[in-house]
């Protein structure tokens, strides 16, 4: 460090004494006042709390009395004369609560008829304090002075057959517990803030607030009746705290100690707070030099390295004599974040680019399987081979599915359901259960769709797990050999499976309770919810099941499913806009077979010329990715604008990619009907 630089340095610290002391000036005098107004807080809120339970203790007491007056029958009593047991009672009452003075018996005329005492009070003196009681007052509690001072009292009316009451229960109350904790939180107080605390507690009358608790200490020339509710007041070199609790009839408490005592360990707090100026100066001057001293190296190491970062030069910094320090370290650190977020955002990037090839291949994939399903539905050829055909392109479609599903983003989710040509994804269910159950000598397995190819809206793999069950259900019903006949027909736009077998059949009264969930019948282990699960879900796809048997014949478990929008319907009409030929092919095909006019278009220009004069409730299938850089997702937001109300998205890629269009239906590559 150079001789100006130092001198510099010194300069600096040196101008900032002036501007720190006078703050640490501003500050000690902001905490003093500060610590003033705290111990005004304190006092004030100790008033009002000490107010409030003075209060509420009286009137605590008034309720006990009441109730002890109910409980020891001192109305009746005193209505049959009995005076003595009256005094007994009031004795075993003073006995037990020792905040009462004195317990006794008014009559209606005022006359003190029984009455228990503690040494504190004369009880020649009862008559003098019960002629100064204002029994027709309201308020729970009174003070009465009758010539000892103010005495805290409570009374109780007791209840007769006419409007005025058979006499009263009066007690005197202790006033010494009263005072008792107003001593002790002065003595408290003085502990704490080395303080002399004086007090006073009044109770408002007529005349103004009248003392009844007061300490030796306390200057009476300070309080007013015409106060306040609350506040403080500084006279003759004493502050005093006042605070209320109650109105017409409150208790006020004030708090009085000397005002230049008001915040103690002022000056102790002054040369704490120059200790601590000092200790920081010196904190400062430290930490300056240690800066000047060892920062340097490790500074000039940062800015090299800050401008071959901004030349793409990523390596860590190995400066010597660098090593160990927080800051290169940190450096270091952050470059290695900075490698690492690059190196991941290239295999995202990479996975990215993955993900859309499997699901171009996948999108892409999908015309050639639908030409060659429905190219396998005309050939003439053995059922077995014709399920077999169907099987291998299933497998390869489950294959693109597989794919697509394998690099899906994150967060996607795949389509529920889709239309499926329901025979193709039954047949391979069927050929499995023929392998699975080949050692069974004697059983036939069949499948049977006379005249019938509808698809419908499901979910393949739940779809194909409802048939597994069902043949399940049949091939367990049979004994040795048996017969097992699955059979798909459609009719009055639904489609109709039923599942038969020639077994042993149930009993009327197990069969009412099948379908319920944890219902089951001859099978060890079942669960009951394989047609519980079947039923249920055939619900919400909006179909339904239902089982008919007869004992010794044998069983039919069938169900029903609504067709797809346009499969199963004849003499309709149905647009499509694709760019693929061999789509086009397999489309006509299907189109001519189920007696749908279909009108093909291969180009939006020619779609957009072709739509004039077509319904708007006319079935629309679109392929979503077309020649020319088109969307299809383009054209069906301009269809649907025009207010066409049935669009359709014929595509390989699942629903997910269009939830943003909630009016777009989703379904695969094969024709709907």
């Amino acid at each position: 460090m150079s001789a100006m630089n130092r001198k510099t340095l010194t300069a600096v610290i040196l101008c900032s004494l002036v501007p720190l002391c006078a703050a640490l000036a501003v500050i000690y005098r902001g905490v003093v006042k500060m610590g003033e107004a705290q111990v005004i807080g304190v006092l004030s809120g100790e008033a009002a709390s000490r107010a409030k339970a003075i209060s509420l203790e009286l009137s605590r007491s008034k309720e006990n009395l009441s109730m002890l007056a109910s409980l020891l029958g001192v109305g009746e009593a005193a209505a049959a004369g009995q005076y003595a047991v009256i005094e007994a009672r009031l004795g075993a009452v003073l006995k037990r609560n020792a905040n009462y003075a004195a317990v006794c018996y008014v009559d209606a005329g005022g006359k003190v008829r029984a009455a228990a005492v503690n040494s504190a009070i004369n009880r020649n003196e009862l008559p003098r304090l019960a002629g100064a009681v204002n029994f027709k007052s309201v308020w729970p509690w009174q003070f009465v002075d009758f010539g000892v001072g103010p005495v805290p009292v409570v009374f109780a009316p007791l209840s007769a057959p006419k409007s005025s009451p058979a006499g009263y229960v009066l007690g005197v109350v202790e006033r010494g517990s009263l005072e008792a904790a107003f001593a002790s939180y002065a003595a408290y107080y003085e502990l704490w803030r080395r303080i002399k605390l004086d007090y006073l507690a009044a109770f408002n009358s007529a005349s103004g607030y009248v003392p009844f608790a007061v300490s030796p200490g306390f200057d009476r020339s300070a309080p007013s009746g015409s106060e306040w509710y609350s506040g403080t007041r500084k006279k003759d070199g004493k502050l005093t705290v006042f605070n209320t609790y109650g109105h017409a009839y409150g208790v006020r408490v004030y708090f009085q100690l000397p005002a230049g005592e008001l915040v103690t360990g002022a000056a102790e707090m002054g040369w704490i707070f120059f200790a601590f100026f000092a200790f920081l100066l010196l904190a400062v001057g430290l930490l300056v030099l240690y800066i000047t001293k060892y920062s340097s190296r490790s500074t000039a190491a940062l800015l090299r390295k800050m401008e071959e970062m901004s030349k793409g030069d990523f390596s860590r910094i190995a400066t010597p004599g660098t090593e160990g320090d927080r800051y290169v370290n940190y450096a270091n650190g952050l470059i290695d974040r900075i490698l690492a977020y690059e190196e991941a955002h290239r295999k995202e990037a990479q996975l990215a680019a993955l993900g859309k090839l499997a699901a171009q291949v996948a999108h892409d994939i999908r015309s050639p399987l639908a030409a060659l399903g429905a190219a396998a539905k005309g050939l003439e050829m053995p059922q077995d081979q014709r399920g077999l055909i169907r099987a291998a392109v299933d497998r390869i479609r489950d294959i693109a599915d597989d794919l697509l599903e394998h690099y899906r983003a994150p967060g996607e989710r795949p389509a529920a359901r889709q239309v499926y040509n329901l025979a193709s994804i039954i047949e391979p269910v069927v050929a499995e259960k023929k392998l699975q159950y080949a050692d069974r000598t004697g059983l036939k397995i069949d499948f049977s769709a006379p005249g019938a190819d509808p698809s419908a809206l499901v979910d393949k793999k739940e779809f194909q797990r409802i048939i597994s069950n069902l043949l399940n259900n049949a091939v367990e019903a049979q004994g040795a050999g048996g017969a097992v006949l699955l059979e798909l027909t459609a009719g009055e736009g639904k489609a109709f499976v039923k599942v038969k077998d020639n077994g042993k059949g149930i009993a009327p009264a197990v069969l009412a309770r099948l379908g319920r969930k944890g219902e089951t019948h001859g099978k060890a282990g079942g669960t009951g919810l394989g047609l519980y699960h079947a039923s249920s879900t055939l619900e919400v796809w909006g179909g339904s099941l239902k089982i008919t048997s007869i004992p010794g014949e044998g069983t039919i478990v069938s169900f029903e499913l609504p067709l797809s929008q346009t499969a199963g319907r004849s003499s309709m009409k149905v647009v499509l806009l694709d760019d693929d030929p061999l789509v086009h092919m397999n489309w006509q095909q299907a189109a001519k077979r189920a007696g749908v006019e279909l009108i093909a278009f291969k180009s939006p220009a020619e779609l957009d010329a072709g739509m004039q004069g077509v319904a708007l409730d006319v079935p629309v299938y679109l392929d979503f990715e077309l020649s020319a850089g088109a969307s299809g997702e383009d054209i069906a937001k301009d269809l649907h604008d025009k207010g066409f109300t049935d669009i359709t998205m014929s595509t390989g890629y699942g629903s997910e990619k269009f939830s943003h269009l909630p009016w777009l239906k989703v379904t695969g590559k094969e024709p709907p009907f």
